[in-house]
């Protein structure tokens, strides 16, 4: 209710009470009265105020009075006026009462406006409560009157208004009184009702001077309130004030009631936020309220938070990030990673691998928000773990023996954490190996301080890792036993872990999840997807389906038994990269039972020195070894098939063959064509294009693609599209490398065909027949245009230098630094480097002058990409030269054979020592002196008859040919 009265009285009755006088606000709370409004113009507090009603002539004065100056004016006074209206008799105000307000000054005149009363309820507070707060003071609050009354209101008003009487009051008294009240109280949640109290209560006090029985008691009603949906307002409340006192707490109460409540975003961050420190308040509020902000990033911030608290040592706090992280994306891996690590430090290792269940097999792009696991507040593997926290089960009294051996090599950078991470495990039963090859780095200095914490230390000479690695599996005597490389290192918790496992189901392998990282920057969690079912020769032998992708597991998350180690036998030492998939495709063999272990075994470290970052000649050696145990073909269905393809082609009469190529323009010549009519028209007719649409490439019988990898899959799917029964057969010119795109593309053709074998058995597939190796060969020159011009030019004067241009590819660098060490040591030969970007230097001119320049050199230098057979050699051949091969090409000889590279001559270096290309070169010198134009000849008509393009289709139809069964070219 506001009443509003204005009165001005003349100046001429009483000039010194002029001015004006305003009532804004009256009410009644049982026998208590109050008035509040300004007045200005008279005098300020020296008058008195009187007030009296129609019914009762005897006037009343406030019991209390407070005047507080309005801002920007001394002449205005707001004031608030508490009384008594019940002197002894029985005063009702009702609807029809009349109030006279007088202002009487020391000389006892008065003046009095009227007003009429509204009805008041006796428990209605508003108007008294507003013109309370108007008043902006805690004086108020001394007066005890004030205090009775406000027990007229409601209770949750009341709890507020008791809580702003605190610092006169005292929080004992009005504790005693609100527990009063509420024992009078029926239907309400004393629970409830106390923690709001409470909550305001400590909201308007001091937190350096809470009184210890207010905590305690806050503390102990928290345990009883029941968290329901309808008390999510008040649990934000309490979490907001415990926070204040006691933050471990606060992040603990938080957590209970996000997972109580499952709370939405924006209740997340009223329940996080108020536990953060004040600088990061703003950073949780926006990443969980901000609109348009996606679980996934919102999790992020939520999850670098947390890592934030971790490291800080709030571990309360970094638990409550990352559960609330977890509720807003289920799916946030690395978050899950943290906070298991989180709660194994903490010491509850069940909690901990239920979280590392949904890790998975991921790249963690934020890795600055995934924590590298801690212990005793140190990164692993600086300190010893927590040994209590694993327990052997019932009725088991020893831990299993275990081996760990360590081949060691000039890796002192990394050794040191390699073994603190197996000697920190703490584990009661280890023996722990290491074989180091006589190291010439600071190896042995980091080998002597820890020597005494070894079983066995063996430092010699070896033949490499695996030999290394023998050496200790000779001498295993463990139930289990591992290989960990020194630079790599485990997780805490790996050995207590698989040996429990172990105890559980007597598993022949047993793996974890392992970890990629550069540095401690985590790069790719792999927990493998394989169980036993899939542990068997058929499905190892599909790596680029299952192994490359992370289906099973690296090495050094392997632990394995000593009863399947002596049943296979030991590494292959002939092995230099996958010894150890070859020794899980035996074990596989012999039927040895797999079991995944939902925790990180392992830290695989990544850096330029390891041996398996040659992905290509890694993956081609895993291929060979996997045709060892199991030979990849197409099933029943699929092989029926392509016969069926096949057998059409073989009864076709005058069958057409397109040839594809999408270097047509680039690398071949323009009379190929002419070639192919001439030399491949044996019963068939050939039709070479670089457009998959051409009518005769869309019309023709059969198809062979060159594989250039240019977009070569989705060639074939517009082939398919056009005839899906014609025979698509792929030659790979570039199997060196792009590995994963060509393997594509061998699955997505009917016969496969490597232009590299030392890189061709990658290839197979069980989608595809594999048709053998057809090597590369001339293009740049027809047959009849070299033939023609080798007889008018080929006879001519050579020069003895070096002759050789290369083009420099970025991913080849070694090359590239060997070709300028030939150079300086042969400055004046004809060596050249080109770019990419300036091909057009060499292509741009004429096939002819191309071919005249050849012919000009006695000698070529030949350089490989990747240990490949490049079509170099047979130009030099086809232009009458000596061509210097290394000895890294193996190809080489299954196509020209030693006997006959000794006679041509073909001669051989070694890229390992630029001077022997030089020696090599001087030796060719003389055998072309000593042979002269007749031996250049030979070499020309050797190439001529046998390394041509048309030769090669020849070549390849054979090849159909004999796949499907018969002997003669179709």
């Amino acid at each position: 209710m506001k009443l509003s009265m204005k009165f001005r009285q003349p100046a001429a009755r009483n000039p010194r009470i002029s001015g004006e006088l305003r009532i804004d606000s009256i009410g009644r709370f049982g026998n208590y009265f109050f008035s509040s409004g300004w007045l200005e113009g008279f005098g300020g507090q020296d008058g008195e105020f009187e007030y009296r009603f129609t019914e009762q002539p005897n006037a009343a004065t406030p019991e209390f009075a407070f005047y507080r100056p309005a801002e920007g004016s001394a002449a205005r006074v707001h004031f608030l006026h508490l009384f008594w209206i019940n002197g002894g008799h029985k005063l009702d105000v009702g609807a029809s009462s009349a109030l006279t307000v007088a202002l009487q000054d020391h000389r006892k005149s008065t003046v009095g406006p009227r007003c009429q009363v509204h009805e008041l309820s006796e428990n209605d507070c508003e108007g008294f409560l507003k013109a309370l707060d108007s008043m902006g003071s805690r004086e108020v609050w001394s007066n005890r009157l004030v205090f009775e009354m406000v027990k007229h209101c409601g209770i949750d008003d009341r709890s507020g208004y008791f809580a702003v009487a605190l610092d006169r009051v005292g929080w004992q008294t009005l504790d005693t009184e609100f527990a009063k009240i509420l024992a009078r109280k029926s239907g309400e949640n004393p629970v409830r009702e106390y923690l709001n109290f409470q909550c305001l209560c400590i909201e308007n006090m001091d937190v350096r001077y809470l009184p210890s029985a207010l905590k305690a008691k806050f503390i102990e009603l928290i345990g009883e309130l029941e968290l329901t949906e309808n008390e999510r307002p008040l649990a934000h409340a309490v979490i907001r004030q415990l926070a204040r006192f006691d933050s471990d707490r606060a992040c603990e109460f938080a957590h209970s009631v996000i997972t109580a409540l499952a709370h939405d975003r924006a209740g997340l961050a009223i329940a996080v936020r108020h536990c953060y420190p004040q600088y990061s308040q703003w950073w949780i509020h926006h990443a969980l309220v901000t609109p348009g902000l996606g679980p996934e990033q919102a999790a992020d911030a939520l999850n670098c938070a947390g890592t934030a608290a971790a490291t800080q040592g709030q571990a309360a706090l970094a638990m409550l990030s990352y559960e609330a992280a977890l509720m807003v994306d289920p799916e946030a891996r690395s978050v899950a990673w943290n906070a298991g690590w989180l709660w194994a430090e903490l010491g509850d290792v069940e909690k901990a691998g239920e979280l590392f269940k949904r890790v998975g097999r991921h790249y963690p792009h934020h890795s600055l928000s995934t924590r590298w696991p801690h212990v005793r507040g140190l990164p692993w593997p600086n300190a010893p773990m927590h040994i209590g926290r694993f327990a052997l089960p019932a009725g088991i009294l020893n831990w299993p023996r275990i081996t760990v051996i360590t081949p060691s090599y000039n890796q002192g950078c990394y050794i040191e954490e390699t073994i603190l991470s197996v000697l920190n495990q703490g584990y009661p039963n280890l023996q722990y190996i290491v074989v180091d090859g006589n190291s010439t780095d600071d190896t042995r200095q980091v080998l002597e301080r820890y020597r005494d914490r070894f079983d066995h230390l063996i430092i010699e000479s070896d033949k490499g890792q695996t030999e290394a690695i023998n050496k200790g599996l000779r001498l295993a005597d463990g139930e289990l036993v591992a290989w960990l490389n020194s630079d790599d290192i485990y997780a805490p918790g790996t050995l207590h872990t698989t040996a429990l496992k172990w105890l559980e189901n007597q598993a022949d392998v047993i793996a974890g999840i392992c970890v990629e990282h550069t540095d401690r920057q985590l790069m790719l969690f792999n927990r493998p997807a394989a169980e036993n079912s899939d542990f068997n020769p058929p499905q190892l032998a599909r790596i680029f389906k299952y192994w490359l992708k992370g289906y099973y597991f690296y090495q050094p998350e392997v632990f394995f038994s000593k009863r399947i180690l002596d049943k296979v036998g030991l590494l292959d030492e002939s092995l230099y990269y996958s010894m150890d998939y070859d020794l899980w495709m035996r074990f596989a063999k012999a039927g040895a039972i797999l079991n995944v272990v939902d925790w990180p075994f392992a830290f695989f470290r990544k850096h330029e020195a390891q041996k398996t970052s040659n992905l290509v000649d890694c993956i081609e050696e895993q291929a060979r070894v996997r045709s060892r145990h199991y030979t990849l073909v197409p099933d029943d269905e699929r092989g029926h098939r392509i016969q069926r393809k096949l057998d059409f082609l073989k009864q076709k009469k005058g069958a057409t063959v397109g040839i594809l190529t999408k270097r047509l323009g680039k690398i071949f010549s323009k009379s190929i064509q002419r070639e192919l009519d001439q030399f491949c028209n044996n019963g068939m007719s050939c039709y070479l294009s670089d457009d998959e649409k051409d009518p005769r490439i869309a019309g023709a019988d059969a198809i062979i693609m060159l594989a250039h990898v240019l977009e070569d899959t989705k060639t074939i799917k517009t082939l398919r599209q056009n005839n899906p029964e014609r025979l698509i057969v792929a030659w790979f010119w570039d199997n060196h490398h792009h590995l994963f795109e060509n393997q594509e593309t061998a699955e997505a053709v009917d016969v496969i065909l490597p232009g590299h074998a030392i890189y061709g058995e990658y290839l197979r597939n069980d989608q595809s027949l594999y048709g053998g190796h057809v090597p590369l060969c001339v293009t740049q020159w027809s047959r009849q245009d070299s033939s023609a011009w080798y007889e008018e030019i080929g006879s001519s004067p050579r020069k003895p230098e070096l002759y050789g241009g290369f083009v420099e590819y970025t991913f080849e660098p070694a090359r590239t630094e060997f070709l300028h060490k030939v150079m300086d040591l042969l400055p004046n030969h004809s060596l050249s480097i080109l770019s990419e970007a300036n091909l057009h230097a060499y292509f741009g001119r004429s096939e002819k002058e191309r071919f005249s320049e050849w012919c000009g050199y006695q000698t070529s230098l030949i350089l490989p990409l990747r240990n490949d057979l490049s079509q170099r050699v047979f130009d030099a051949l086809l232009a009458g030269q000596i061509p210097l091969v290394p000895e890294e090409i193996a190809d080489l000889d299954q196509v020209i054979p030693r006997g006959l590279q000794e006679s041509l001559p073909v001669l051989r270096f070694t890229m390992k020592d630029p001077a022997s290309a030089a020696a090599a070169h001087r030796k060719a010198v003389e055998r072309f002196a000593s042979q002269g134009s007749a031996g250049a000849r030979a070499r020309h008509l050797y190439a001529l008859e046998q390394h041509t393009f048309s030769t090669r289709i020849l070549q390849i139809m054979e090849s159909i040919s004999t796949i499907a069964g018969e002997t003669r070219p179709l």
